[in-house]
């Protein structure tokens, strides 16, 4: 695994803000950052239609990789068996 600086100046975030993902390549470490971001703001931008410009570089370089971010929401359903009797 790699470390990765990733940042969205569309949040007024430059790479001073970036947070360091660990991932196997730059757009994975983009993803884990758009999961990150969702659930670190509790805004959930991404998932509800927000398309983000994000930054990914990989630390110690100077070459910047740009993805536009995007999610939707997902239904998980889960059931369990029902103990009868006790």
């Amino acid at each position: 695994m790699n470390k990765f600086e990733v940042w969205c100046p569309e949040l007024g975030q430059t790479r001073d803000d970036a947070k360091t993902i660990n991932a196997f390549d730059a757009e994975l470490a983009a993803t884990l950052w758009a999961h990150w971001h969702d659930g670190y703001t509790a805004c959930f931008e991404i998932v509800n239609g927000i398309e983000l410009l994000v930054c990914v570089s990989e630390c110690g370089t100077d070459t910047v990789q740009e993805f536009t971010m995007y999610g939707e929401m997902e239904r998980v359903y889960r059931c369990r068996g029902v103990k009868k009797g006790v």
